[in-house]
């Protein structure tokens, strides 16, 4: 597993994240931020993210740029998670 010292460890790290649709919300509306979020995500050192509100169209980019295994479920006809 990647970053530990001791690989007999038990322990992991989990990140959840709402991604709320690849968007942010503010005053002046939805605005981008898949992009961002994707270089968050490779930035992070989680051994298992648990990813809310992802679009379907944004499942197989998010995976494909941070180079991650992704599982996914359907929740709703709007997202996966």
């Amino acid at each position: 597993m990647r970053g530990r010292k001791d690989k007999t460890s038990s322990e992991f790290s989990v990140t959840s994240w709402n991604l709320h649709h690849g968007a942010s919300e503010d005053s002046d509306g939805a605005r981008p931020q898949l992009k961002t979020q994707i270089e968050r995500l490779k930035d992070q050192k989680s051994d298992i993210y648990l990813l809310q509100e992802v679009l379907p169209w944004h499942v197989k980019e998010i995976v494909e740029k941070t180079g991650k295994v992704g599982y996914y479920t359907q929740s709703s006809s709007r997202h996966d998670n």
